[in-house]
């Protein structure tokens, strides 16, 4: 057992001294107690499995944490500075994302369902696997349009090939990912009707794609709400990553 002195952000003031086995105990325990860890320097938190639920971490630095298979229900997390963070196979359920600077953070294989991520930045984040039933997404990058593309794609004609272009494509701009879509013209009308089924209040989607997407539910009828829960077999794509020279890919 060690005392690890935790600080704010920029230095401001010490936070907390606490008695603890390691650094991501020392969180743990500050979490457990319901204390707010509101603006912590976490950089680099090497946290894997860590129980965080109801944690108050708004405006907390996470860059490049190790947060996989971590329990973060309910976590507040807006604002937070969640940049290259794994958090692959953590629960998020019902966490608050609004804001968060996610820029190539890794949700592969993570509990999503009834997070809000509106206003996030999440160029470049991954999200094969993730369940996102609920989630209030931000539409402006394509990490979670990928996802409920992949895992509805099937046997669709083209389809598979969208969702590969959609992975390597650039993701610095907002709605980039639609100028891949437009392209072909042919599937427009599904990834309208998958995002459809996805949209919720106030999750700032352009109201040119909420009105195509009523108008492509309503003409599939009930037949949107057939569509497979699990990803296509053997598909597996995640994106590349546009700051190395060369594109990387992997398969959850």
């Amino acid at each position: 057992m060690g005392v690890y002195l935790l600080h704010r952000r920029w230095r401001t003031g010490e936070l907390a001294a606490v008695e603890a086995e390691s650094p991501a105990h020392a969180v743990e325990r500050i979490a457990a107690a319901g204390l707010s860890l509101a603006y912590a320097d976490l950089k680099g938190l090497d946290a894997p499995r860590r129980r965080l639920p109801d944690a108050d971490l708004r405006g907390a630095d996470l860059e490049a944490a190790n947060l996989s298979r971590a329990a973060l229900d309910r976590a507040d997390l807006r604002t937070a500075l969640l940049t290259a963070a794994d958090l692959r196979g953590a629960s998020l359920r019902r966490a608050d994302l609004r804001r968060a600077n996610a820029r190539d953070a890794d949700f592969r294989g993570s509990d999503l369902r009834g997070a809000d991520f509106a206003g996030a930045d999440l160029r470049g984040a991954r999200a094969t696997g993730a369940r996102l039933e609920g989630a209030r997404l931000d539409w402006r990058w394509s990490a979670f349009v990928l996802e409920l593309l992949r895992r509805d794609a099937g046997n669709r004609e083209g389809a598979h090939r969208l969702v590969t272009e959609l992975a390597f494509a650039p993701d610095e701009r907002p709605y980039a990912w639609l100028e891949t879509v437009t392209r072909r013209s042919a599937l427009i009308g599904w990834v309208a009707s998958v995002i459809g089924r996805a949209v919720q209040p106030g999750d700032g989607v352009p109201e040119v794609l909420r009105r195509l997407s009523a108008d492509s539910l309503q003409a599939a009828g009930s037949q949107a709400d057939d569509a497979p829960d699990e990803p296509a077999s053997g598909f597996y794509w995640t994106r590349a990553v546009h700051s190395r020279k060369t594109p990387r890919h992997s398969r959850f």
